[in-house]
C-alpha cells in the first residue's frame, strides 16, 4: 500500500515574481536611491562652494574699494590743510595791508603808530591778526583729522574684510562635490552588500 504524497507548499509571490526576485529588484532600487543621493549631495556641494565663492569675491571687491577710498580719504586731508595754509597766508596778508594802510593815513594825519590811540589800534589790529591765523589752523587741523580718523576706519575695514575674503576662499577649496559623492557610493555599496549577503543566506 503506497504513502500518500504531501503536498508542496507554493513559494509565495508578488505580482508574479518569487520573494528572491522580490528582494533583488528591492537591491535594485536601494542602489538608484544611494546614486540619486549621491548625485543630489554633489550639487548641494558645488552649489554651498559657489556661495562661498561668489560671497569671497564680493568681500575681496569691497575690501579694495575701502581701500582705495581710505587713501582718497589721506588726499583729502592734506588737500585740507593746502587750503588751510592758503587761507592763513591770505589773512596775514590782508591784515598786513590793512596795518600799511593804516599808518599811511596815520602818517598823513601827522600821527605815530607808537603815540596814544594809534598804538591802542595798531595793538588791536595784531591781536585780531594772530586771532584769525589761530581760528583759521585750530579749523584746518580739525577737519583735516576728521579726515584721517576716516581713513583709519577705512583701513581697518579694508584689513577686515580680507580676512574674510581670505577665509571663505580657504573654505572654499576645503569644498570637493566629488568627494561627496564618492563618500555617498562607498557608504551605500556598503549597505548594499550587507543587504546582499543576507539576502543570500536567507534563500540558503
Amino acid at each position: 500500500m503506497s504513502t500518500p504524497a504531501v503536498p508542496t507548499m507554493a513559494e509565495p509571490t508578488l505580482f508574479g515574481m518569487s520573494t528572491q526576485q522580490v528582494g533583488e529588484f528591492g537591491l535594485i532600487g536601494q542602489v538608484a536611491g544611494f546614486a540619486s543621493s549621491a548625485v543630489a549631495g554633489y550639487f548641494q556641494a558645488k552649489q554651498l562652494q559657489i556661495q562661498q565663492q561668489s560671497q569671497a569675491s564680493t568681500y575681496d571687491y569691497q575690501s579694495k574699494m575701502s581701500a582705495i577710498n581710505a587713501r582718497l580719504s589721506e588726499a583729502q586731508a592734506q588737500q585740507i590743510m593746502r587750503a588751510g595754509e592758503r587761507q592763513t597766508m591770505v589773512s596775514t596778508m590782508r591784515a598786513g595791508q590793512q596795518m600799511a594802510s593804516y599808518r599811511t593815513t596815520l602818517a598823513a594825519r601827522g600821527g605815530t603808530a607808537g603815540d596814544g590811540s594809534a598804538q591802542e589800534v595798531m595793538a588791536t589790529a595784531m591781536i585780531m591778526k594772530d586771532i584769525d591765523k589761530m581760528t583759521i589752523n585750530s579749523n584746518t587741523v580739525r577737519a583735516a583729522e576728521s579726515e584721517r580718523m576716516k581713513k583709519v576706519g577705512l583701513q581697518n575695514q579694508a584689513a577686515l574684510l580680507g580676512v574674510s575674503s581670505s577665509n571663505l576662499s580657504m573654505s572654499a577649496d576645503t569644498i570637493s562635490p566629488f568627494s561627496a559623492v564618492t563618500t555617498s557610493l562607498l557608504g551605500g555599496a556598503g549597505q548594499v552588500a550587507s543587504s546582499w549577503y543576507n539576502m543570500n543566506r536567507s534563500y540558503k
